[in-house]
């Protein structure tokens, strides 16, 4: 069969493993793949580059960092990286040595002290241990009510841990009886809880005993005695507890987490007893800043958060319970270089074709709506080899995407980086130099379209025109722009100034934390990528910054919010970096022998990125939106199946996860042998 896949992102990579993935008993299927990818790199959303005229440095689309839970996704890769079978020795050699265990993060935190809002110094920072076993090793995940004895162990633990004494919060010692009678109040109700889950999750004795638990949280922040700690315990139990008895009322007979989609996460919490106290804690708030769960990325406005209430249940839970050896792994390089570059490698010895510089242009149906007829291709740009375009270049043995195409491979290279055409951006000023139109039964068989969402109106108007269902998914699923910025610095993280690196609250590993000042909430210490780098100048730290932004801003909004940001924020997270109220510009480095560079010279230097095009758009999960997304096997036409996160595949989150899940939910039926974790 002759399978047109449309787009390179995690999606239609995913449908390109598994098409080709060789079945467990007899001969792989006789496929003959081609993979068509605007501009010169694969990665969609989560594409990144190599600058090579400053070091060589990577520039990520932004922040990317792997769940434990990522079950299918990490299956895929460890079996990708294994069968590659790269020699020992080189750069990224097995999967190991490509993702390795984050157990610490950090929520910021606000307090209003005399009618001002502070940043806490005392930053909320969570720690999960090690677990047995690998991401992959998964088998399944239990259904909603499955969770009802986990979420109350845990909450269990969490007492236990407080009152014990354990590391960074208060003993039990330093609390008045007062709380030593509260707390263990609340530990006896949630024992007789607990033992009436492990019997029956649909028990009246169960809901009876959690709706207790909540009166008693309630009395404790009623407590008058002040405790950073002890708040931040009572918020992770009063977000159990609502969670628990929200799954008792609602989904203790479904496996569906959707059906209560259509309500919004904290409101759906609240109603089942989440206090105000609780409604926009870090905890919680650092779910919608994880997701960019803002609608039109007004991140600055709680009022404008929204995740669908049964997929951040399905989330939250998965995160904390079903990761396998730690809660986050960090890649050991970028996105492009740890997940595309080995899938590239792979896909081509099994026979793939890529087509780089090849634009969808068009989906044309049939005039019955029964197939896609057509699909219209523009030619970007044209390869001198013969042979086709090699996309990689080496940067220290790594195979790595380029940030720019490599110029001298094609025939308009020269004229390309003269007039500075970026071939990724929908509105730049070049045409197509040929166009190509792959005909149904010709040049294609099936079509797998793994193009993102935001790309949909611009390339699929009379598929829109003629399906009401898709006309339905593009008005309720909602997309949002991001923002994301990097710095690189000639002092390390400690001299910056992040405190628990500083005094050892951070367990010695790097940081990442959410939670800051709007719109760029999340930051990450990615100071190991740096030996990655080429660098000839001292450079000991490079953080990552990134978050959603309003709808129409531009990159020029991008660098100014990033100015605003180091004139005024960025001291309450790295405390060294504006004394006396000046930014340290001259801390920033540069990639050049110049000692006489201007502090915006040095600034405007670093990485600035808005993702405002339309494949580049993350696709939210906003309360109501799930019953219209399509079904990536199934979307109305016989010849064409879907692939991302934006489609109906049981995890409609933006995350690798489900745009994964997307992909082998779209070409299972051709996948002999698949099996799909769920």
């Amino acid at each position: 069969m002759k399978i047109a896949i449309l787009g390179g992102g995690c999606g239609a990579m995913t449908a390109a493993y598994w098409l080709t993935n060789p079945p467990p008993e007899g001969p792989p299927a006789d496929h003959d793949v081609t993979i068509y990818q605007l501009g010169w790199r694969l990665g969609g959303k989560g594409a990144a580059g190599r600058n090579a005229d400053a070091g060589s440095r990577i520039e990520e689309h932004g922040l990317h960092i792997w769940m434990g839970f990522y079950a299918n996704a990490f299956r895929m890769m460890r079996a990708a990286y294994g069968e590659l079978n790269r020699p020992p020795g080189t750069p990224l050699a097995t999967w190991r040595e490509a993702f390795k265990p984050q157990t610490v993060v950090t929520m910021m935190e606000e307090e209003t002290r005399d009618g001002v809002e502070e940043w806490l110094r005392n930053e909320w920072i969570v720690t999960y241990p090690l677990r047995p076993g690998y991401p992959g090793d998964q088998t399944s995940f239990p259904p909603p009510s499955g969770y009802l004895p986990l979420i109350v162990d845990w909450t269990l633990k969490r007492i236990a841990s407080f009152v014990g004494g354990s590391t960074h919060v208060a003993p039990k010692s330093a609390l008045p009886d007062t709380h030593h009678t509260h707390l263990t109040a609340i530990e006896e109700a949630l024992k007789t809880a607990f033992a009436h889950a492990e019997r029956d999750v649909e028990s009246v004795l169960l809901r009876l005993a959690l709706e207790g638990v909540q009166v008693l949280i309630g009395a404790g922040f009623a407590l008058d005695f002040h405790s950073v700690e002890l708040r931040r315990l009572l918020q992770l139990l009063d977000m159990a507890v609502a969670t628990a008895l929200g799954i008792v009322r609602d989904l203790s007979a479904t496996n569906d987490w959707t059906v209560i989609d259509d309500q919004e996460w904290r409101a759906w919490l609240k109603k089942h007893g989440l206090h105000k106290e609780t409604e926009w804690c870090s905890a919680v708030r650092s779910l919608y800043d994880l997701v960019f769960a803002y609608r039109d990325g007004h991140a600055r406005h709680p009022e404008s958060a929204d995740i669908a209430a049964g997929t951040a249940a399905c989330a939250t839970v998965r995160i904390v319970f079903d990761f396998y050896e730690s809660l986050f792994m960090r890649m050991q390089a970028s996105m492009g270089e740890t997940i595309f570059t080995p899938l590239y490698e792979l896909l081509r010895k099994r026979g793939v074709k890529f087509k780089f510089f090849h634009r969808l242009r068009d989906v044309v149906p049939s005039a019955d709506g029964a197939r896609i007829e057509a699909l219209h291709i523009g030619v970007q740009a044209t390869a001198i080899d013969s042979a086709g375009y090699d996309p990689l270049v080496d940067v220290k043995g790594l195979g790595c995407w380029p940030s720019t195409p490599k110029y001298d491979s094609l025939v308009q290279g020269a004229e390309l980086k003269a007039k500075k055409i970026d071939l990724e951006d929908y509105n730049a000023p070049w045409p197509d130099v040929e166009e190509l139109v792959l005909e149904h039964g010709k040049d294609f068989d099936l079509a797998v379209f793994g193009l993102s969402l935001g790309a949909v109106p611009f390339v699929c108007s009379q598929v829109l025109a003629q399906k009401e269902p898709w006309r339905q998914m593009v008005d309720n699923v909602k997309i949002v722009t991001t923002q994301a910025f990097q710095f690189w610095w000639s002092r390390n993280v400690a001299d910056l100034g992040w405190l628990p690196a500083v005094d050892g609250r951070c367990f010695g590993e790097r940081g990442v934390l959410s939670c800051f000042v709007e719109p760029c909430d999340t930051w990450a210490d990615m100071s190991h990528l740096l030996p990655l780098e080429d660098w000839d100048v001292p450079v000991r730290n490079v953080s990552y910054f990134c978050g959603p932004i309003r709808t129409g801003s531009t990159l020029q909004d991008v660098i100014d919010g990033a100015r605003k940001y180091v004139d005024n924020d960025i001291d309450a997270l790295l405390a060294n970096t504006r004394p006396d109220g000046r930014f340290r510009y001259e801390w920033l480095a540069v990639n050049s022998p110049r000692t006489d560079l201007t502090d915006d010279e040095r600034f405007r230097s670093q990485f600035f990125r808005i993702n405002n095009q339309p494949t580049e758009m993350y696709v939210l999960s906003v309360a109501g939106s799930t019953k219209y997304r399509l079904d990536p096997a199934n979307p109305g036409y016989e010849n064409l199946v879907l692939a991302g996160d934006w489609v109906r595949n049981g995890f409609a989150i933006g995350c690798v996860e489900s745009a994964v899940l997307g992909g082998m939910k779209g070409v299972q039926r051709f996948c002999p042998g698949m099996v799909i974790v769920e």
